[in-house]
């Protein structure tokens, strides 16, 4: 698996609601995962993530492309790093060269959450050896809370 590094487009914070952009790159064929990651600043409890995601291609709607809103319960331990895996939330359809939006509600409040960052790793076939890669690659996000 080769590993490189993109820098999300954007990071917007508001509130209790986060959003980060990417780009889907020019060599996928295929999603594999697709993963956020969080740092929470509270006690230890539950928590709900409320995940939305928009995608669209050059000359077409952010949104041509939806999912959600999906819910995601999880436990949290205070400073302990988790993750979210939204590879089912991603939109039906998505391809290279796609851009997308994942909208992150943080039910809780503001102020208790670090987004850290989000892993997609795909399938790509690569056009010189005809040979499928697994790739990942992981979208640094300017620190946030939500």
């Amino acid at each position: 698996m080769a590993l490189s590094d993109y820098y999300a487009n954007q990071t917007v914070i508001s509130g209790t609601d986060g959003f980060v952009t990417g780009f889907i790159p020019h060599d996928f064929n295929s999603l594999k995962s697709c993963v956020l990651r969080f740092n929470p600043q509270i006690n230890d409890l539950a928590w709900r993530i409320t995940i939305n995601v928009m995608a669209g291609a050059v000359n077409e709607l952010y949104n041509t492309m939806t999912s959600g809103p999906v819910d995601h319960d999880v436990n949290v331990t205070q400073y302990e790093v988790f993750e979210v895996n939204i590879t089912d939330d991603m939109p039906d359809g998505i391809a290279a060269n796609d851009y997308f939006g994942v909208n992150i509600n943080n039910a809780l409040g503001p102020n208790d959450l670090y987004f850290m960052g989000m892993n997609l790793t795909y399938l790509s076939t690569n056009v010189q050896d005809g040979i499928v890669h697994e790739i990942e690659k992981f979208y640094h996000a300017p620190e946030g809370i939500l």
